[in-house]
């Protein structure tokens, strides 16, 4: 395997014939997808799908249907993974819930293959840097998001890499082949919520899990401060087309079929998380006292965080 495959336009115009193995149309699921000289034909229904620096561009599938009542923007912008403590907090989160749980999947499995929907703050490379922990464990990564301010330029990504510029709501993937699905802050700005977590089902393997971090529309402050938390909500949603709970969240993991396996918030200080005190602190301080604040807050206030991760299982 070549850990160091260059992609460009020149010398990858069309995905590779293990890529041929991977994906399906996402309009119709037809699995044969005929190669042209810059673009995909589905050999079911005739849609074509552009490539672009080796990246098939999936987005414009169903433009009726993205033209609906709920906000859909193509445009927006990546936020700066540096901006604010609460990234850092979110990835070490992220690191100590994965770790143990990637392990125990790839030992039942015998491998790992990884689904991101949603590349928040991905790396030129195409993973997230949180993701280096479990990164040894990855057989498989196939990361997708429609937003061309995410990392889909040219860049050294190894062999086992795949990026796809698509929706959540429109997965160009062959069902039953991923065991494990990731989405970090990202099922918030979907545009059909159950249509996304059908798609997931689709494409994963019987017994793999899903795990979701979120904003939690329902943290102590935003119930303590409703005005401000109306103007919060306001002005995010220029980006945002769903405010989720941790209730709410479950609830709709339920109705799709998935059993919870755990759950947790944490972000229970925000006001340390955005202060510019907090940002001047060295990263493991700011760490430690965020991991401290928030253990608190789990017990103090259950389920109230600014932020949750929840785990689900799709039964086998």
């Amino acid at each position: 395997m070549n850990f160091a495959a260059k992609i460009t336009p020149s010398d990858f115009i069309a995905p590779s014939a293990s890529d041929d193995a991977l994906m399906a149309c996402p309009v119709c699921h037809h699995e044969t997808l005929t190669h042209g000289s810059d673009a995909l034909i589905c050999a079911g229904c005739s849609m074509t799908f552009q490539i672009d620096r080796g990246i098939v561009d999936f987005r414009h599938v169903d433009e009726k249907y993205r033209a609906g009542e709920l906000r859909v923007d193509d445009e927006f912008e990546a936020p700066d993974p540096d901006a604010l403590v609460e990234k850092k907090g979110a990835a070490d989160v992220m690191v100590q819930r994965l770790s143990d749980r990637v392990r125990r999947l790839k030992t039942e499995f015998g491998h790992l293959n990884l689904l991101d929907v949603g590349m928040f703050m991905a790396e030129g490379g195409g993973m997230k840097p949180f993701f280096k922990p479990i990164e040894k464990d990855v057989d498989l990564y196939v990361g997708i998001d429609p937003s061309p301010h995410e990392m889909f330029t040219d860049a050294e990504r190894p062999d086992n890499i795949r990026l796809m510029r698509s929706y959540g709501e429109y997965l160009p993937l062959r069902g039953n082949q991923f065991n494990f699905v990731v989405s970090i802050a990202s099922m918030d700005h979907l545009f059909d919520a159950d249509r996304c977590l059908r798609e997931i089902r689709r494409v994963m393997t019987p017994g793999g899990v899903f795990y979701t971090q979120l904003n939690n529309d329902g943290a102590w402050f935003k119930r303590m401060f409703p005005a401000a938390a109306d103007r919060r909500r306001e002005a995010a949603s220029e980006w945002h087309n769903y405010f989720w709970t941790l209730s709410q969240y479950q609830e709709l993991l339920k109705d799709h079929g998935f059993e919870i396996l755990d759950k947790s918030c944490y972000r229970y200080n925000p006001m340390f998380d955005n202060s510019k005190i907090a940002a001047s602190l060295p990263l493991p301080l700011q760490s430690g006292m965020s991991r401290i604040m928030d253990r608190i807050g789990d017990i103090a206030l259950p389920g109230l965080g600014g932020n949750f991760a929840i785990a689900c299982r799709l039964p086998g």
